[in-house]
């Protein structure tokens, strides 16, 4: 409500002539050209104002801040041009009028609404941060767990709690040399544990993460937001078996998992498959070998290596769709036990052994809705992207509304529309775990790599917190209809 109450006493330019005839002319011509419209209004009033001799400060300040001009969808001609007294009465009418139409279409609000409290903490960076907020977290130990892969144990240097929930992770910030750049890591740890722990592993040419391995000591302070992300593992009321497939550095989420549920949650039962190049690169290996022993009846592991130094121990080959199957079949990981629910199958690690998994499974009757995964993409080097040279006007529809929102040229439009009180979904902000998708058309061009397939591209969804607009264009949320 405060947020609201501050947008509404946002000061902005007062409607004229040529807002009025933009607003006319998009509530008669067709929907898509309302971005060109609404561009080109700005665009006409630029002009008068210049011919005029009214130019628009190049920066403001808290003394003397923009005046931003009214959105074309909170313009109505006849509010504008009635005496008083009708202009209320016909806010009043158009009001009752909308509120009847949506009761027309059964779009109502409930009158109870359920909470379920698992999802909100999964999803609450994803759903209800206004802008983003970092915090800055102390490196208490540095722990050696291979010799590319370390275990930062962090606290908040503010003395706040760190809630999270087993799977999710938190976005680094990370500057070096100048530039600054976001990476999302897994946090390892237990809710059970006193400090809350990330897991980095050095990749072959990974600027942040050989950064993190080589440079970051005890003592050290680091940037992040979060904890955030949705790859977490759904509530549920009877026994069950969670079938945890990771690969490489992909055990650091489920490695949370474990060490959580074989704590907290008597009720189930895990299997872990677990694909490494051999035992020296495997992380949390004899911590989990021990886990396996000390829980025997609730969890075991299968590790699947491809360079084992002896041969017997372990399941020798990488993780693909022929060794998973084998292993599914060997280890029983779809029979179930008295009174459990069906397996539901948690992944984590490279792409190409999400698929074999996925393929693997679901060929043998398991449902892609109890398939759950976590990938996680290197941004592209921020330098030498492209951008807009000039503000850019972009519609944002949202259930709240339509409004308009400038897009500056070094902005993305999830860090535009935050900016301006405009609430979109969102988490790792680095265009890798798609909760920030959206339908978008117009001039925008998507920072490279995402984690949008080619069919959603082709269907015209883009991610917003690594979208940018090179001219107008519309974002459209799954909610508006």
């Amino acid at each position: 409500m405060a947020a609201a109450a501050a947008r509404d006493r946002v000061k902005r330019r007062a409607p004229g002539a040529l807002d009025l005839a933009a607003s006319a002319l998009v509530s008669v011509l067709p929907r898509r050209l309302e971005p060109a419209i609404s561009q080109a209004r700005l665009d006409a009033r630029m002009l008068v104002d210049g011919l005029r001799g009214e130019r628009v400060p190049a920066f403001s300040t808290h003394a003397s801040p923009a005046i931003p001009p009214t959105p074309l969808g909170d313009i109505h001609p006849l509010e504008l041009v009635l005496p008083r007294p009708l202009a209320e009465r016909y806010v009043s009418m158009r009001r009752d009028v909308s509120m009847v139409l949506r009761e027309l279409r059964g779009d109502r609000a409930p009158h109870l609404i359920r909470r379920d409290r698992a999802r909100e903490r999964s999803v609450v960076a994803a759903t209800t941060i206004p802008t983003v907020l970092t915090r800055t977290l102390e490196v208490v130990r540095v722990v050696e767990e291979t010799a590319d892969a370390r275990t930062f144990v962090l606290r908040d240097v503010s003395g706040a709690a760190l809630d999270f929930t087993p799977g999710q992770f938190l976005t680094l910030h990370v500057a070096i040399d100048g530039v600054s750049y976001r990476r999302a890591y897994s946090i390892s740890s237990s809710t059970s544990d006193r400090a809350v722990c990330i897991t980095v592993k050095r990749i072959a040419g990974g600027r942040v993460s050989s950064h993190l391995v080589e440079h970051v000591r005890a003592g050290d302070r680091l940037t992040a937001h979060g904890p955030s992300g949705s790859f977490v593992v759904p509530s549920s009321v009877g026994a069950r078996h969670l079938v945890l497939v990771a690969g490489g550095s992909g055990i650091t989420p489920i490695a949370s998992i474990v060490r959580d549920v074989l704590a907290n949650d008597p009720r189930s039962r895990l299997t872990l498959v677990y694909g490494n190049r051999s035992e020296a690169d495997t992380i949390f290996g004899d911590e989990l070998d021990a886990l396996a022993r000390t829980h025997a009846e609730r969890f075991s592991i299968v590790h699947v290596v491809e360079h084992p130094a002896r041969d017997g121990r372990h399941v020798r080959g990488i993780p693909d769709r022929e060794t998973i199957g084998r292993v599914i079949e060997e280890h029983a990981l779809l029979v179930a036990r008295e009174g459990e629910e069906p397996a539901l199958v948690m992944t984590c690690g490279p792409g190409p052994m999400m698929t074999a998994v996925r393929h693997a499974f679901t060929a043998r009757g398991v449902p892609d809705a109890r398939i759950l995964e976590e990938r996680f993409l290197s941004p592209g080097d921020p330098r030498g992207r492209a951008r807009a040279t000039a503000p850019q006007l972009v519609t944002l529809r949202t259930r709240a509304g339509v409004r308009d929102v400038e897009v500056d040229p070094d902005q993305t439009v999830l860090e535009a529309a935050l900016a301006r009180g405009v609430t979109l979904p969102f988490s790792c902000q680095m265009g890798g775990c798609g909760a920030c998708r959206v339908r978008g058309s117009g001039e925008l061009v998507m920072d490279e790599p995402n984690c949008l397939s080619e069919a959603e591209r082709r269907e015209g969804y883009v991610l917003s917190c690594v979208c940018r607009a090179l001219g107008p264009a519309t974002i459209e949320t799954g909610d508006t209809r």
